[in-house]
Parts: C-alpha cells; structure tokens; sequence
C-alpha cells in the first residue's frame, strides 16, 4: 500500500512488458496522497511511458501533462517534457515543433539525455517528413554505451534504424538493429 512501492512495482511491469499492469500501479501511486511532489511527478512519468508502449498515445499525453504539472525541478520538467514530445509526435499535433524547440541544444546535456531528445528529433523529422538529421544520429550512436537505460538505447536504436532503412542506408540499418536486438536480449527486454 505504499505508493513509493507501487512506483517501484510500476517500473518492473514496465520492463516486463506488462504496460497496462504499469500505468494503473503508477496513476494509483501518483494520486495517493502521501507521495511527495518528486515521487508523484516520476510515477506520472512511468505511467505517460506505459501508456506510450501500449499505443495510447492519447494518454499518455495526458499523464506526461500531469508530470509536467507536478514537476517542481528543471530536471523534472525537462523529463516531462522530453516525454510529453513523444506522444505529440506520433499524434502529429502542431505544437510538437515547438515543444522540440523548447528543449533547447544538446551539447551541454549529459549523454542520456542527448540520445533521448535527438532520438525525439529524429522521430519528429521522419513523422513530419523533414529532413532527417543522420549525422548527430551517428554521433548519438557513439554514445550508447553511456546510457544506462536498456529501454532507452533500445528506442533510439528502433527510430534511428527505421529512418536508415527508410532512406535507403540498408547496410547501417542492418547493424543498428542487430544492436538493438542483441541488447534488448542481454537486457531480457521481450517486448523489444
């Protein structure tokens, strides 16, 4: 009945594929009234990523709303917003441009953090049909061995390799995504 537990419980069922299980462990959480605003505002987040990976892109817009509401340091915020792009994304709504923008550059930004917005770069370029940035998508792929988050190197792997394999680039997408399956297999990652 702890709600810090129901986070924790939330993420394993993430991992595990179990995306529903998920997101109803993490809104449960985030609407307890015990949970501190930093808990609340990560267990929102975990349940915006549930109802991603289960296709509901609808709500998970509206749970990374609610991290973004809660959030209550730059960290936070820019996680929720990080988030709240993806579901804006593939919604195709206008202001995911803008949202992109917002985030700003990814020199300073620590590698993990440079993958996850240039993999929402390269996402919003193929899903607007403009031109996609391949370069930093190479320089992101230098990268992934900083990035501690199994899941997050697998979806950078998946949206870079797609956006190879759609220009043509067969051979580079060939091995981005034997990548991605050797590491989602080493990470027991079955839904990848």
């Amino acid at each position: 009945d702890n709600p810090e537990v129901r986070v924790i419980e939330a993420e394993l069922a993430f991992r595990e594929g179990r995306f529903h299980e998920s997101e109803s462990l993490a809104v449960l959480a985030a609407e307890d009234e015990r949970i501190n605003h930093e808990t609340r505002c990560h267990a929102y987040l975990t349940a915006g990523r549930a109802a991603h990976a289960a296709s509901r892109a609808s709500r998970a817009s509206e749970l990374y709303g609610c991290a973004v509401a809660h959030a209550r340091t730059a960290e936070l915020r820019r996680a929720a917003q990080l988030g709240e792009l993806s579901p804006a994304i593939e919604l195709e709504r206008s202001d995911a441009p803008t949202i992109l923008e917002s985030l700003g550059p990814t020199d300073s930004l620590h590698p993990s953090d440079r993958v996850t917005l240039v993999n929402r770069r390269i996402n919003l370029e193929t899903r607007f049909a403009l031109p996609v940035s391949f370069d930093e998508g190479r320089a992101m792929s230098q990268l992934l061995n900083h990035v501690s988050d199994p899941v997050a190197r697998s979806s950078f792997r998946n949206v870079f390799g797609y956006a190879l394999a759609a220009a043509g680039l067969v051979d580079e997408a060939t091995r981005i995504t034997m990548e991605q399956m050797e590491d989602a297999e080493r990470c027991r990652l079955d839904f990848v």
